[in-house]
């Protein structure tokens, strides 16, 4: 299975006063697009390599990401991840560009597939079966009378 994916983050409040830890208040808008390969090992695990470009607002940098995921029933998420930057803005001067690589690992859990099987069920489980219904006839399959 292969896909592709984008977003943009963008604030339309012209009137920020909220900060990051005592930061000046700043655009945190954000685009970035991306690529995904998944293979489907059984019904319960896969794999799926994810690459990203994303560009940051807030310091316009400039980023391609990658990472790695082992995915149990479409539950259960883990992998390593890295973010390597693409350009090095001046927000960064006196810092070297490989200091602004980031190397991570996460496990996440999602839910959204178990709730809506749940909710499918219990919904089906209330409907009433009610006999079968005669067909009917619509004025338009009854010719007009004279």
């Amino acid at each position: 299975m292969v896909g592709g994916s984008a977003e943009v983050w963008r604030s339309y409040d012209r009137h920020i006063t909220s900060t990051w830890s005592g930061d000046k208040p700043q655009d945190r808008g954000s685009v970035s697009a991306s690529l995904w390969a998944q293979y489907r090992h059984n019904d319960d695990w896969q794999t799926r390599g994810v690459v990203t470009l994303a560009h940051q607002n807030w310091d316009k940098l400039n980023l391609l990401r990658g990472s790695a995921e082992l995915r149990y029933k479409e539950t259960l998420i883990c992998g390593p991840s890295v973010a390597l930057a693409l350009n090095k803005p001046a927000a960064y001067s006196g810092v070297h560009k490989s200091d602004l690589t980031t190397l991570g690992f996460s496990c996440r859990l999602e839910l959204g597939g178990i709730i809506r099987t749940t909710v499918r069920e219990a919904d089906e489980a209330a409907v009433k079966y009610v006999g079968q219904v005669p067909d009917v006839a619509t004025p338009r399959d009854v010719a007009p009378s004279d």
